[in-house]
């Protein structure tokens, strides 16, 4: 199933598919945080250190199979496939946008 997304939410697919930490690192707010695994990470430090360990650790691509948008809200799932047991796994992806940049990013199966 081909899902058509909007910037910057295709971006940030596409970047991961790519592995392209600074292109995915661009999309996110000096104020943003990301909830995955049960740790938060706040911040650009933080959230350039979690692209970077989970980019290389999992070496993963995602298949975007469904989506909803509602005005800065969206949740997507994603068909993740990579180096980790349980492959594949599908997984939500929640975001909040502000301006064209993501302020809160929410994974969870």
């Amino acid at each position: 199933m081909s899902i058509s997304l909007q910037s910057p939410l295709a971006d940030f697919f596409k970047a991961t598919n790519a592995r392209d930490t600074e292109a995915l690192f661009a999309l996110f707010a000096p104020n943003a945080t990301v909830d995955d695994e049960g740790f938060q990470y706040k911040g650009l430090d933080s959230i350039r250190g979690w692209i970077a360990e989970t980019v290389e650790r999992f070496r993963f691509s995602i298949d975007v199979v469904d989506a909803s948008h509602a005005a800065e809200k969206a949740s997507i799932t994603g068909i993740v496939t990579g180096d980790f047991s349980g492959s594949p796994v599908q997984v939500r992806y929640d975001f909040t946008l502000d301006q064209q940049k993501i302020v809160q990013l929410k994974l969870g199966a």
